[in-house]
């Protein structure tokens, strides 16, 4: 009785893949969630020392200091990984959705985080507005951030259901 029900359509579809492709897919989500934190880690760790130095007595010159110092470089890492890492990867996943055969509705909600970090992109660049001072929209800039949230929620759910190991 209970290899028919197993051999029926519904419950092959809801099995999940062990193959090549399968743990590929797994490893290559696995991956994104590292590049996903890494972001999270950047931001902040070039946020929090330009917030303590705006505190000091010598305002601008330790402003500065820490400016080139510490904000250049870690936002320079978060533009990277924003920019190309994490959208190869996602894209390596759609392909990899196919190549695994996974069910329609893991491929479009992987094209979802595609969608969503083109979203992000465009978030980050109005957010940031020209580099000129505070020519950015904060609230553009917050709702990268929430969008962030989003795009590491949907990533880690995605992973989660596919988890081939």
């Amino acid at each position: 009785m209970n290899a028919t029900i197993a051999a029926t359509p519904l419950a092959a579809a809801e099995t999940k893949s062990s193959g090549f492709w399968a743990k590929a897919y797994s490893a290559f989500g696995a991956l994104l969630m590292v590049e996903i934190l890494a972001q999270f880690f950047f931001i902040a760790a070039a946020i929090i020392p330009v917030s303590g130095a705006a505190g000091s007595n010598d305002n601008e010159k330790a402003l500065y200091a820490v400016w080139k110092n510490t904000f250049d470089s870690l936002l320079g890492l978060h533009v990277l990984n924003g920019t190309f890492l994490i959208p190869v990867t996602i894209i390596l996943l759609v392909l990899l959705s196919f190549a695994a055969r996974h069910p329609w509705k893991t491929t479009f909600q992987t094209l979802g985080l595609l969608g969503l970090m083109v979203v992000q992109f465009l978030l980050g660049i109005i957010g940031a507005g020209n580099g000129g001072g505070n020519s950015g929209i904060a609230v553009v800039g917050g709702l990268h951030g929430l969008n962030a949230i989003l795009i590491i929620s949907l990533a880690f759910l995605l992973t989660r259901k596919r988890w081939a190991f």
